[in-house]
């Protein structure tokens, strides 16, 4: 929706939130080789999915990347007792030489696992969410009928009230208590806000040099003294790398009440 060369502004036509966000960071991508760096704003779009996807697509191009997500209202603000805030996820990626590192995260608990933990009759940690009173809770049901609190107190809702500002305020898509939940409101358009931004490397200096400098990081980071109990230092989406190498080995193991409902949908 506008011609700047490194900012755009992508309408979604309110499609498939993957297909949009994988041709939004494709332009980008495009855009950043010839000028070093490419910003999009969506709006009228649908949930991306994963960050860490697309992240690891700029990674595989030898490109930092950043990328937020605005979602539906499922988090307090601090102080607050009712949902403002979505979970708001925010990814960076840095390529480097046998994984890139990766840090896609969520400001609160993912409320995925909080039905999970309904599910299986299990409690939920402190710190996690309040009931619908606004008093703390580890009862899942109450946690699902009440609201989620911010990871890490005020940080986290800080990081989710800019990733607001840049997905939701300055793409024009909806925001806050505008956004109807996209799988329980088929009535109206959820206008869901996305922002990735790209960073070609080698426009600073040669990709070798780049990741030979990461991987010297690293193993200064991993070579830390341990704490008391510490099997070991991990960087971000390294544990994540571990598993996927694993499951295109063994497979994916699933939990069976989980296994069934997807073969009912089926």
């Amino acid at each position: 929706e506008n011609e700047s060369p490194t900012f755009l502004l992508i309408d979604g036509d309110n499609g498939l939130g993957q297909v949009v966000a994988q041709s939004a960071i494709d332009i980008a991508m495009e855009r950043a080789k010839q000028y070093g760096t490419c910003a999009v704003a969506i709006h009228n779009t649908n949930h991306m999915g994963m960050l860490s996807y697309y992240a690891e697509r700029a990674s595989r191009n030898n490109m930092i990347s950043n990328i937020m997500c605005n979602t539906p209202p499922f988090v307090a603000a601090i102080g607050g007792a009712e949902p403002i805030l979505g979970t708001n996820p925010i990814c960076w990626g840095i390529p480097a030489s046998e994984f890139p590192i990766i840090m896609d995260m969520a400001i609160s608990p993912a409320r995925g696992r909080v039905k999970n933990a309904l599910d299986k009759g299990e409690e939920i940690p402190e710190g996690w969410a309040l009931n619908k009173d606004g008093e703390p809770t580890t009862d899942a049901q109450e946690a699902m009928d009440g609201v989620l609190l911010p990871s890490g107190g005020v940080k986290g809702y800080g990081i989710g009230l800019i990733v607001e500002l840049f997905t939701g305020i300055m793409s024009g898509a909806n925001f806050g208590k505008h956004m109807p939940h996209p799988l329980d409101d088929y009535e109206n358009k959820p206008d869901i806000g996305n922002y990735i931004a790209v960073f070609d490397v080698e426009k600073v200096m040669p990709i070798d040099a780049f990741k030979g400098r990461v991987a010297e990081y690293i193993k200064m980071v991993k070579s830390s003294k341990l704490m008391a109990g510490s099997s070991g230092i991990f960087m971000p989406g390294e544990i994540e790398y571990m598993k996927e190498k694993k499951n295109l080995q063994e497979g994916i193991s699933i939990d069976p009440k989980l296994y069934e409902e997807y073969k009912s949908l089926g």
